[in-house]
């Protein structure tokens, strides 16, 4: 069974954008291009079995605004 962390994210609008998992040192471990955000609420899932346990941050950075999330892997 692989490990993956499902992260629920409000943004208010936007075209398009990208979906980050960082680590605590801010270097992104994972990245994916996404298209036609709308406003609302944005889930996407992020399988992290390559990943050790700890604290990471999750961004979404679209073309009018930037939000950003905290998952955490047991």
């Amino acid at each position: 069974m692989e490990s993956y962390s499902c992260k629920r994210i409000a943004i208010k609008k936007g075209k398009e954008g990208v979906i980050r998992l960082l680590d605590l040192n801010g270097r992104t471990l994972f990245e994916k291009k996404v298209d036609a955000i709308q406003g609302g609420y944005y889930t996407s899932e992020i399988y992290m079995h390559a990943f050790s346990s700890g604290i990471y941050f999750v961004q979404l950075i679209t073309d009018k605004e930037q939000v950003a999330g905290k998952v955490m892997k047991k």
